[in-house]
């Protein structure tokens, strides 16, 4: 009896690291300057962006979390990136908003104040993705994520290293419900979910 009780409290413990491990396992195959040199281009392939826009920026969220290294770091390296670059889409400049989730206490109507068109997401460690997922599809925000695996959680687009070949991942029905009608090349090259 007491072997067996050493074998189930075994068993839950390695159940808590694999779990664990799936939490901190948000790996990003893509570099963030290559993920960054194709999301104006992405934008520019959905044919619904210009309906979107209602002033003559583009705002983009950048969704991390303080509490989170990678997180910040990421933020971090898109910030700097951008800092040096006035990138457009269709004549509209895109301006990146950080927007740290753990100081955040209304997202939605922090979106709505941003006057948000889209947001990339960072990876978020023990956050719950579909929140988000939610709020992009009543607000019609287009989502992305350096981490491909969010697109299980409702997340549009995502990018992934396949065969050494950067590859964009949608999921087409979040992405039609954030108001994305994707023309038919993107969705040619892209490898579909959902």
């Amino acid at each position: 009896m007491f072997r067996i009780k050493n074998i189930k409290k075994y068993f839950v413990f390695m159940l808590m690291i694999f779990s664990v491990n799936n939490i901190f396992s948000q790996k990003i195959s893509v570099p963030i300057d290559v993920q960054l040199e194709l999301v104006p281009k992405i934008l520019t392939l959905n044919k619904n962006f210009t309906n979107l826009i209602k002033k003559p920026d583009i705002h983009i969220g950048i969704i991390f979390s303080s509490l989170v290294k990678s997180s910040a770091s990421i933020k971090d390296k898109i910030m700097k990136y951008v800092s040096d670059k006035k990138i457009f889409v269709r004549d509209k400049r895109l301006i990146f908003i950080p927007l740290d989730i753990a100081k955040i206490k209304d997202l939605q109507k922090q979106f709505q104040r941003d006057d948000l068109q889209s947001i990339y997401i960072t990876p978020l460690r023990a956050y719950n993705i579909e929140i988000i997922s939610k709020i992009c599809k009543e607000e019609k925000i287009i989502s992305f994520s350096s981490v491909s695996d969010y697109l299980k959680d409702k997340i549009s687009i995502g990018f992934e290293l396949v065969n050494s070949k950067v590859k964009i991942a949608i999921n087409i029905s979040s992405a039609k419900e954030e108001g994305a009608n994707f023309s038919s090349h993107l969705l040619k090259i892209a490898e579909i979910r959902g």
